[in-house]
């Protein structure tokens, strides 16, 4: 049988299909569906989340066994619980296992023991600080954070993975035990690998996070490797 993922993905990105169904994951397949985002700005996120439920609709029809909203800023957006609130609203549409990336990123620092994290983001200062309190109010403890000012897709996403590595060494904190890189248009989950090898410590990104929820969820159970420790725990 194959296993059918639904992500309902933001408009303006370009990485996020394309990361996920590159990835080296036999008998899974992904559909999407787009909800209106271009820039990250708090009116246009905040919209997202009145879209989400007639998106999670749509991909029911495609029989998939699990829905993810695609973005992280968009559903971590209003502090701790906000996420849930969205995954209620899309599951009154459909019948499946319903996740956003914020949830999947709170499970994936947990199942990794991260408790100290280092925050790393392409946003804007307000949108990184509202990303800062959705950990902590989470029960994370933020030893710092550090973000690129970015508000554009298309400028994360020129961004490479091999630059991210680079950028990342020069901020993190001595006393984290682990990385969260933020956001599904950023090229993080292509620099978890490498950044763990140079650093010693665990790296948790949005796609990462997203796609080994999803796997969990539908009962997908074979590690995948190259894309950081996470996905070798399923």
């Amino acid at each position: 049988m194959v296993i059918r993922l639904g992500v309902i993905v933001p408009s303006g990105n370009t990485l996020l299909e394309t990361e996920l169904c590159s990835l080296p994951i036999s008998g899974v397949s992904f559909h999407f569906t787009r909800v209106v985002n271009y820039l990250d700005t708090e009116e246009e996120l905040a919209a997202m989340a009145d879209q989400a439920p007639n998106a999670a609709e749509l991909l029911s029809h495609a029989k998939v066994h699990a829905i993810a909203f695609g973005c992280t800023g968009g559903s971590f957006l209003y502090g701790k619980g906000y996420d849930l609130e969205l995954i209620k609203k899309m599951a009154s549409r459909v019948t499946v296992p319903c996740i956003t990336t914020s949830t999947a990123v709170i499970k994936g620092l947990r199942e990794m023991k991260i408790n100290r994290v280092m925050l790393l983001t392409p946003y804007e200062q307000w949108l990184t600080q509202r990303g800062f309190e959705f950990l902590k109010a989470n029960n994370f403890e933020v030893i710092g954070s550090e973000h690129l000012n970015f508000t554009d897709s298309q400028d994360m996403v020129d961004m490479t993975s091999e630059q991210i590595v680079e950028w990342a060494k020069t901020k993190i904190r001595q006393n984290c035990d682990g990385i969260f890189i933020s956001c599904t248009c950023f090229r993080g989950m292509g620099a978890a690998e490498q950044l763990e090898k140079d650093l010693g410590i665990p790296v948790v990104t949005s796609n990462q996070a997203t796609v080994w929820y999803l796997l969990q969820l539908s009962g997908y159970r074979s590690p995948v490797s190259g894309y950081g420790a996470l996905l070798r725990k399923l």
